[in-house]
C-alpha cells in the first residue's frame, strides 16, 4: 500500500517539477521580462539554476534517491567519516586536499568491491590535453618556478602524460589513483591559472559515482528508494576558489546535509565558511541538516563534554539553524578502523597481514594497545577490541539516527527534497509575476513615486545606519577599555592565585571554596575523587616523608617522589583539575563581566537596529500590499558571548625516572646464622647479614610543575582573551549585516521596480504581450500552489499511517 501511495506521490511530484520548469522556461523565452541587470531579485542566471536544481529533483525522483551531502573543511575527517559510513576505505584519507569534484557513493546491496563510474570524461580529456600543449612550450625556467609551485613535480607527468580517464574503476586501488590523478589535474590547472571546467561537473549524473554496499546497512531491510552520500569539495580544498561556488550549488541541490566539523578547530576561519554556508540553505534543507563533530576522542578531561558540544554548534556557531540532537560528537577514526575490521572478518575470516596494511596496525594500534602484534591473530581479542572501539567511537547513534534512518527513508526524504525546492522556486516567480503584473498596471507617473520613495528608503536606511554607527562607536571603545580592564585585573588574580598556590601547597578555603563550587557546575569533580576536600594520601618527598594535613603536596620540597603509578596519576589529575578549577574561576569572572559590559550595546542594537528596522519594513509592506509584493526578512539578533572552556594541561610529561640504592637485612644462610639468631646474643642485627637494591621510583620538580601551570593556564587565558575580543568584535559585525541585508532587500526591490518602469516604455504590442503572459503565470501559479499544499498534506498522512 505504501509503495503504491509513494509512487502516486512520486508522480505528482514529477508532474509538478514539470510545472514549474516549464514556468521558468516560459519566463526565460518571454521578450523584456528576465535581465541579468545588478540587484535583482530574479535574472536569468536565477532562472536558468533553478531549472538546473529542478532537473536534479527529477532525476533524485525517478530512482526515489536520498543523496545526503557530506561537507567540511580540509582536514576535518569527511574522507574518514564517510568510509567510516561505508565501512570500507572508497575514499583515500589524507592530510592534503582531495574532493576536486564531488563524488557521489551509493549504497548498492550486494556491490562487495567498490566500482566507480565516471561518463563524463571529455572536459577532464580536454584539459589535460591544453594543459600539455601549454607545457611542452615552456622554457626551463619556468618548468622550475612551476616545480616549486606544486607539492609533488610528478604532478606534471602524472597528469599530462598518464591521465586518460576511463569510465570504469574497480577496486580501492584503481579508484584512489584515478581520484588522486583528477586532483592532481585540478592543482595543476591552478598552478598553470587555467580555470578547471567546475561548470561541466555542476549537474549530479556528471559526477563520478562509486557504488558500493555499505556494511551496516547490510541487514537493514531494503527500502523503497536509494539512498547516496556525496563528498562534497570544502572551502579550503585545492585553493580553487570556484569550489566555494560548487560547493553552494551542491548543497542547494542535496536532499539532506551532513556537515562534519573538526572538534580541535571548531571556531577556525575555514569551518567558519562552511557554517555560513549552511545557515544560508537552512531554509531548504530544514530539519534534514545534521552535524558530526569529528575527533572527540582527542577531547582531555578539562574539554567540552557531549552536552557542551551539542549546545555550542547547535545554539552557538550555527545560530539555532540545527536541532541539538542533530549533532553528534563522534570519533570517525575509531569508527572507520571499527567497521573495517569487522567487514574483513567477515569477508575473510581473519584480518589481512599488517606489514601490507597499514590500517591493521592503526587498529591493533588504538584497540589492542602498544603490544597488538601479540593479539592481532587471537580472534576472540580481535572481536573485543572492535566492540569495544565501536562503542568508544560513539558511532552507533548518528548511524541509526542518520543514515539508516536517510536509508529507511529514502523515498520520503528525496519527496521531501522536491517538495522544498518546489515551494521555495513557486513563492520566487509568484513575488515576481504579481510585482511586474501590478506594476505595468499602474500609472507610469505613480510608479516613479514608488520608486522615488524606495530611493528614499534606501537612504533612511544609510541614515540610520550612521546615526547607529555613532552612537555603537562610543559604547565599542567603552566596552572595549571594560574588557581590557577586566582582563589586566583577573590576570593579575590568575598570576597570585599560582604563586600563592605554590608557595603553601594549598588554595585558601575561601578560594577551595569557590573552585568546589565552579567544579560542580562544570561537571569536574564526578569524576575524579578527591579535587575539591579530599586530600591525596601518603606522597612521601625527598625532604620530607608525610606531606602536611590540608595540602595537595609540600610546597618545601623541591621535587614529590611517587612510589606507584596510583600516586602519581591521582598528584596529576589533582593539579590539573585545581588548574582548570582556577582558569573556569576567571572564565566566570570575566564571562559575567563581559556580559554585563554588552548589555549596553545590546540594548542599543535592539532599540536602534532591530526595531526601527522592523518599523521601516512593517511601512515598506504596507506601502508596497498594493503592488502584491510581500516581504519577509529576519533582521539579526544581538548575539550572546559564549563560554569557554580550558584547553587543559599536559603535565605527565614532567614526571622523570630515578633510582636509588636501598640496604635491606636478610637471614644469613646455614645452620651457624640459625644458632645466632636463636640465641641473639648480641643485637637485633646477629644473625643477619646487610644487602644492597636498586629501587626505581618517579619524581616531579615542583619548580618545573609550576612553570608548566603557569604556562599552560597564560596559553588558556590568551586564548579566552582572543575569544573575548572575536565575540564582542562580532557584535558589530552582527551591526553592520543587519543594515546590509536590510539595504539589500529595498535595492532589490527597487530594482525590481526599475525593471517595471522599463515595461512601460515598451511599445504598447509588447506591453500588451507582456501583461498577457504575466497575467496568465499568474492564474497558471494559483493551482499550483493548490496542488504543492495537497501534496504536503498526503505526504504528511502517509508518513502518520506509515508510523501506526
Amino acid at each position: 500500500m505504501h509503495d503504491i501511495n509513494i509512487d502516486l506521490l512520486r508522480e505528482e511530484a514529477c508532474r509538478l517539477v514539470k510545472v514549474e520548469t516549464d514556468f521558468l522556461k516560459e519566463m526565460l523565452d518571454t521578450p523584456d521580462l528576465l535581465t541579468d541587470m545588478e540587484g535583482q531579485s530574479f535574472t536569468r542566471e536565477s532562472a536558468h539554476k533553478r531549472i538546473e536544481i529542478l532537473q536534479e529533483e527529477a532525476n533524485k525522483l525517478e530512482k526515489l534517491e536520498m543523496v545526503l551531502a557530506v561537507v567540511g573543511t580540509m582536514k576535518a575527517g569527511k574522507s574518514t567519516t564517510i568510509n567510516a559510513i561505508v565501512g570500507a576505505e572508497v575514499l583515500p584519507s589524507r592530510n592534503e586536499p582531495m574532493t576536486a569534484i564531488p563524488t557521489l557513493i551509493r549504497h548498492k546491496v550486494d556491490q562487495k568491491e567498490p566500482i566507480l563510474s565516471f561518463e563524463h570524461t571529455q572536459p577532464v580529456i580536454e584539459l589535460a590535453k591544453k594543459l600539455g600543449d601549454l607545457i611542452a612550450k615552456m622554457t626551463s625556467e619556468q618548468l622550475e618556478m612551476l616545480h616549486k609551485e606544486l607539492p609533488n613535480p610528478e604532478i606534471i607527468d602524472s597528469v599530462v602524460a598518464r591521465l586518460k580517464p576511463k569510465t570504469k574503476y574497480s577496486g580501492s586501488e584503481q579508484i584512489f589513483v584515478f581520484l588522486k590523478q583528477l586532483n592532481d589535474l585540478v592543482r595543476l590547472a591552478n598552478a598553470l591559472e587555467i580555470e578547471f571546467p567546475f561548470s561541466e561537473y555542476e549537474k549530479i549524473y556528471h559526477l563520478p559515482v562509486i557504488e558500493v554496499e555499505f556494511v551496516h546497512l547490510r541487514e537493514v531491510e531494503a527500502a523503497k528508494g536509494q539512498f547516496a552520500l556525496l563528498d562534497t569539495p570544502g572551502p579550503n580544498e585545492a585553493g580553487q576558489e570556484q569550489l566555494k561556488a560548487m560547493l553552494t550549488e551542491q548543497l542547494r541541490k542535496a536532499s539532506g546535509v551532513l556537515a562534519v566539523m573538526d572538534y580541535t578547530q571548531l571556531r577556525s576561519d575555514a569551518d567558519h565558511q562552511v557554517r555560513e554556508e549552511l545557515r544560508a540553505i537552512a531554509s531548504v534543507t530544514g530539519d534534514r541538516m545534521f552535524a558530526l563533530v569529528n575527533k572527540f576522542d582527542q577531547k582531555d578531561r578539562n574539554g567540552l563534554d557531549e552536552k557542551g558540544v551539542k549546545a555550542l554548534v547547535a545554539d552557538g556557531l550555527m545560530e539555532g539553524e540545527i536541532l541539538q540532537d542533530s549533532v553528534f560528537p563522534v570519533s570517525a577514526n575509531w569508527a572507520y578502523l571499527a567497521n573495517r575490521a569487522r567487514h574483513e572478518l567477515y569477508q575473510a575470516g581473519n584480518l589481512p597481514d599488517a606489514d601490507e596494511n597499514e590500517w591493521v596496525a592503526d587498529f591493533g594500534e588504538e584497540g589492542l594497545g602498544k603490544r597488538w602484534h601479540r593479539k592481532i591473530n587471537d580472534l576472540d581479542e580481535v572481536n573485543e577490541a572492535i566492540e569495544a572501539l565501536w562503542e568508544d567511537s560513539m558511532f552507533a547513534e548518528p548511524l541509526d539516527q542518520v543514515i539508516q534512518k536517510a536509508h529507511g527513508d529514502a523515498a520520503f526524504l528525496a519527496l521531501d527534497s522536491a517538495v522544498a525546492k518546489l515551494q521555495d522556486t513557486l513563492l520566487s516567480i509568484s513575488n515576481l509575476v504579481n510585482l511586474r503584473s501590478t506594476a505595468l498596471s499602474k500609472d507610469i507617473d505613480r510608479l516613479f513615486e514608488l520608486i522615488g520613495d524606495l530611493k528614499a528608503d534606501i537612504d533612511e536606511v544609510n541614515r540610520l545606519e550612521k546615526e547607529v554607527k555613532k552612537k555603537s562607536d562610543g559604547l565599542f571603545e567603552d566596552l572595549k577599555d571594560s574588557v581590557e580592564s577586566i582582563f589586566d585585573r583577573s590576570y593579575h588574580d590568575m598570576e597570585r592565585d599560582i604563586e600563592e598556590y605554590f608557595k603553601e601547597g594549598k588554595l585558601e578555603e575561601k578560594k577551595r571554596y569557590e573552585l568546589e563550587a565552579v567544579s560542580k557546575k562544570a561537571g569536574l569533580g564526578e569524576s575524579h575523587k578527591g579535587i575539591y576536600g579530599h586530600l591525596l594520601s601518603d606522597f612521601f618527598s625527598l625532604n620530607a616523608k608525610k606531606k602536611e594535613k590540608g595540602r595537595d603536596f609540600n610546597s618545601n620540597a623541591s621535587e614529590i617522589r611517587f612510589d606507584t603509578k596510583e600516586e602519581e596519576r591521582s598528584f596529576i589529575e589533582t593539579i590539573e583539575d585545581r588548574a582548570c578549577s582556577l582558569f573556569s574561576n576567571i572564565n566566570d569572572e570575566v564571562s559575567e563581566r563581559v556580559l554585563s559590559s554588552t548589555e549596553s550595546f545590546s540594548l542599543l542594537f535592539e532599540q536602534e537596529v532591530v526595531y526601527q528596522s522592523k518599523n521601516l519594513l512593517d511601512r515598506l509592506n504596507k506601502k508596497m500590499e498594493k503592488e502584491g509584493f510581500q516581504l519577509d526578512i529576519n533582521v539579526p539578533q544581538a548575539g550572546e558571548f559564549s563560554r569557554l572552556e580550558s584547553e587543559g594541561l599536559k603535565l605527565a610529561g614532567l614526571v622523570k625516572s630515578k633510582s636509588e640504592k636501598k640496604v635491606y637485612r636478610v637471614k644469613q644462610r646455614g645452620a651457624w646464622g640459625g644458632v645466632k639468631r636463636f640465641f641473639d646474643f648480641f643485637d637485633n642485627d646477629w644473625g643477619y647479614e646487610e644487602r644492597e637494591k636498586t629501587v626505581k621510583y618517579r619524581v616531579i620538580n615542583l619548580d618545573a610543575l609550576k612553570n608548566a601551570v603557569t604556562q599552560g593556564l597564560n596559553q588558556s587565558f590568551s586564548a579566552l582573551r582572543k575569544e573575548v575580543n572575536k565575540q564582542t568584535s562580532g557584535l558589530k559585525t552582527q551591526q553592520e549585516a543587519a543594515f546590509s541585508e536590510l539595504r539589500e532587500v529595498v535595492e532589490s526591490l527597487r530594482s525590481d521596480l526599475l525593471a517595471s518602469e522599463r515595461d512601460h516604455r515598451l511599445n504598447q504590442d509588447k506591453q500588451k504581450a507582456l501583461m498577457g503572459f504575466l497575467e496568465l503565470l499568474v492564474v497558471k501559479v494559483v493551482p499550483v500552489k493548490e496542488d504543492l499544499d495537497g501534496l504536503v498534506g498526503d505526504r504528511k498522512s502517509l508518513a502518520k499511517e506509515a508510523s501506526e
